[in-house]
């Protein structure tokens, strides 16, 4: 067995002896949620998708646990699956990962078994409807039947926390998928300070001679999907909780089609992070994002 192999069996041991989520259920006594903490856990965000070579470590042409081999991907392209969830918190925070990175239940990170490290996917609660977008950058979990491992505050945000499992769907997301929206976001940041920073109107004549990037409208986006009905339950899901102004905005690339269900438009910054406050109170993460508005 190659080192890397026996590193990786040597964590799964481990993992499987203390993962937070118990077969009935709860968590293990040596396992489970912070004592205490006073970090705002609402206020940490989904992970942002970025391009991001494969990691050194973590990713070999096979490894095997347990008798049974696994052949980690090499591209997370148009992956999807269903599964159960659970995850895993403080007795591995600190740790070393199977990527080299140290364990940090309160960053949006997992673990699974074959997709590339480092990859992003959006995990949706099929029993909540909640998503979330998290970095797998750890192997695991090998207990049968469940697809992915999650850090205690991603565990915390779909609400599996609580039963310590839950029925999920996974589906990767590139940084091609919501990356230009976030640029933009940033430029907004660096010109005017906070991306929730109403912007000063301007006359008539002041808006002909800007750019087309002032004439981007404010939305929120809660998903991007390469399956149109999945954007649908999504969206179906928005208005259940009271949310009226939902868009389903298809995008095109030479690689794959997406569908983005986007909430908005917003007259002002300042409406669109109350928007987001009261989303996050019903377990919706969202990403602000500016889309040019059609004249």
């Amino acid at each position: 067995m190659s080192p890397l192999r026996l590193a990786v069996y040597s964590l799964c041991v481990l993992w499987l002896a203390g993962c937070a989520s118990s077969p009935d259920g709860g968590y293990y006594e040596d396992d489970g949620p912070p004592v205490k903490t006073d970090i705002d856990l609402s206020s940490i965000p989904p992970a942002v998708p970025k391009d991001e070579p494969l990691s050194r470590f973590g990713n070999p042409r096979s490894y095997t646990v347990f008798g049974k081999t696994y052949h980690p991907m090499r591209t997370a392209r148009n992956f999807t699956q269903t599964g159960i969830a659970s995850w895993y918190g403080r007795q591995f925070q600190g740790q070393r990962t199977s990527s080299g990175e140290p364990y940090d239940m309160y960053r949006m990170t997992a673990a699974h078994k074959t997709l590339p490290l480092p990859s992003y996917v959006r995990v949706t609660n099929l029993r909540s409807g909640k998503q979330t977008i998290v970095r797998i950058n750890d192997r695991g979990p090998f207990h049968s039947g469940r697809i992915i491992d999650l850090s205690y505050v991603a565990a915390l945000k779909l609400g599996v926390v609580r039963h310590g499992s839950a029925p999920v769907r996974i589906e990767t997301v590139t940084a091609g998928d919501v990356a230009p929206p976030v640029v933009a976001e940033n430029k907004s940041r660096a010109t005017a300070g906070s991306a929730d920073t109403p912007r000063a109107n301007v006359g008539p004549a002041a808006s002909a001679a800007t750019s087309d990037t002032s004439a981007a409208e404010l939305y929120l986006q809660a998903g991007a999907f390469s399956e149109r009905h999945n954007a649908e339950k999504m969206s179906n899901h928005l208005r259940r909780i009271g949310i009226s102004r939902v868009h389903i905005s298809p995008a095109h690339s030479a690689h794959a089609r997406m569908y983005r269900v986007r909430v908005g438009p917003f007259p002002a910054t300042s409406k669109r992070r109350a928007m987001r406050r009261r989303l996050a109170q019903q377990g919706v993460s969202v990403i602000p994002v500016r889309q040019h508005a059609v004249r």
